[in-house]
């Protein structure tokens, strides 16, 4: 192999690694918002089960009082 040859064999080997490189960091990126909007689901999520819970405990004392009430007359 001549040198001129070699050395255009090593920069198009050098450009793909390179390329490669890239289209890894892109991936990276896109599985690192992925996981960051899937946080932010996950956040809400918890917000609004926490508010059914809390919502579910009231409406259920409620009865407990009203049946109570009732039993009492």
């Amino acid at each position: 192999m001549t040198e001129s040859s070699q050395r255009g064999d090593y920069e198009r080997r050098i450009k793909r690694l390179e390329d490669n490189d890239e289209k890894i960091f892109n991936s990276l990126e896109q599985i690192k918002d992925g996981q960051h909007n899937q946080s932010l689901i996950n956040q809400k999520n918890e917000f609004h089960f926490g508010l059914y819970q809390q919502r579910e405990g009231i409406r259920i004392s409620k009865q407990k009082k009203k049946i109570k009430k009732i039993s009492k007359t």
